[in-house]
């Protein structure tokens, strides 16, 4: 929103992360509350930031165990129509606001060139500082090197029983297992 995000994180065990963030990359001066990963979540979570200013560029990092975590990322809030309304101008508040959307579908059947597709080089130098978000169309089941069983991830996790979502869909394991830092 204008003035919030949601911030996604995962921990390499189910645990909690923190996001420093701030208005400038050297600078990461505020810090959220906790938030939990769940081993049924795929030891993910997300954490709300509130009470950021309208169409603002905010760098953020996150925290795992007082660490840095992973690669520091940055994010842009939308535009506020009560920042941008004037009254004879523009009385309703409207305003533009730029998106990007990918997949990372790959459709080659000898896996093709890998987890960094140029399309995303390219995004990435040329429009990410252009835009307020980007679309990002994710996995679900793989067309190909899907065979990791529940059962084995089961016991690589240590745990006496599967997560009922991993009863209901147990193709995510394989989802889960490709995504492993």
């Amino acid at each position: 929103t204008a003035q919030s995000v949601k911030v996604w994180g995962r921990t390499s065990d189910a645990g909690e992360f923190e996001v420093h963030y701030g208005t400038q990359a050297d600078r990461l001066d505020q810090v959220s509350a906790p938030a939990t990963t769940r081993l049924e979540d795929d030891n993910t979570g997300v954490v709300l930031l509130q009470q950021l200013t309208p169409d603002t560029r905010y760098h953020y990092q996150i925290w795992v165990n007082g660490r840095p975590h992973g690669l520091p990322g940055s994010f842009r809030t939308l535009p506020s129509a009560d920042v941008v309304r004037n009254a004879e101008y523009n009385p309703r508040g409207l305003f533009n606001f730029r998106f990007e959307i990918g997949s990372c579908a790959n459709q080659n059947p000898l896996h093709g060139v890998g987890h960094r597709l140029p399309t995303y080089e390219y995004l990435n130098r040329d429009w990410a500082e252009k835009v307020h978000f980007h679309i990002m169309n994710g996995d679900w089941l793989y067309e190909e090197l899907r065979e990791y069983p529940p059962e084995a991830w089961r016991l690589t996790q240590g745990i006496d029983a599967l997560p009922k979502n991993v009863e209901v869909m147990p193709t995510i394991v394989g989802v889960w297992e490709n995504y492993k830092l």
